[in-house]
């Protein structure tokens, strides 16, 4: 039992199938089945305090080591995404102070627009 014990702290993960409950009360996790359906699913010893956050920690920096292809892209993906974002937010903001500049620019000029028809009034063409 010590080497799965062992096993277990560098972070593997043991299925043991049993009949004896004394090796079955070593375990963390509990599993009873009955005739092929799960009659009952009991954790036992979990951590708490700082030894779950270090154990949490450790499963973490393993899962990096043992994928270093899938975390350096999910690093490379996420480092894109969020340059994609403050790309797209700098050039918005600016072409927004660029439009209000060049607005602020033509200053207070009066216009006026109408519409004129295209012939007689009498006529219904359209108009221009």
């Amino acid at each position: 039992m010590q080497l799965f014990e062992r096993l277990y702290e560098q972070g593997h993960t043991i299925i043991l199938v049993t009949h004896e409950k004394d090796i079955a009360d070593h375990a963390h996790r509990t599993i009873h089945i009955r005739d092929g359906k799960i009659e009952s699913d009991e954790a036992r010893r979990r951590p708490e305090g700082p030894h779950a956050l270090r154990e949490a920690i450790n499963i973490a920096l393993q899962s990096l080591r043992a994928n270093k292809l899938r975390s350096l892209l999910t690093v490379l993906g996420i480092l894109i995404g969020v340059s994609s974002v403050i790309a797209v937010v700098a050039i918005t903001e600016g072409l927004d102070r660029y439009m209000s500049e060049r607005v602020l620019e033509l200053g207070p000029r009066p216009s006026a627009s109408s519409a004129t028809p295209t012939s007689s009034p009498a006529r219904s063409s359209g108009w221009r």
